[in-house]
């Protein structure tokens, strides 16, 4: 499986086959925690069926617009929530889908900001 792989750590990184909560099983029968579980929002747990529940809900009704240039329903009311979450001082948020594209709206709102 490591064919093609463009790592030196590839030949000792476990290759998962599934998972169920915070518990991976790797293609050698062994049982990991996964601890590094934050990207992809995987830290919700591997199989958790309440999440599974509402990706599915929501993949039939609509799978996926982009932020930047659309507005649907599911977005709003979790920036309301996450507005309402964060607190005063907090009134706004922008949804963005990934660290790269969050790091260019921050610097291209602090370059307009700083415009005449």
């Amino acid at each position: 499986m490591t064919k093609g792989v463009v790592t030196p750590f590839a030949p000792a990184m476990p290759t998962i086959v599934s998972g169920s909560g915070p518990r991976l099983l790797d293609d050698r029968g062994r049982t990991l925690i996964d601890v590094c579980s934050g990207p992809f929002l995987a830290a919700l747990g591997q199989g958790n069926e309440r999440v599974l529940q509402a990706m599915h809900d929501q993949g039939r009704q609509l799978t996926y617009t982009y932020s930047r240039t659309t507005r649907t329903q599911a977005n709003a009311s979790l920036v309301e929530r996450l507005v309402d979450l964060a607190g005063h001082g907090f009134e706004r948020a922008h949804l963005t889908s990934g660290g790269s594209e969050a790091i260019e709206m921050r610097v291209s709102a602090v370059a307009a900001k700083r415009m005449p």
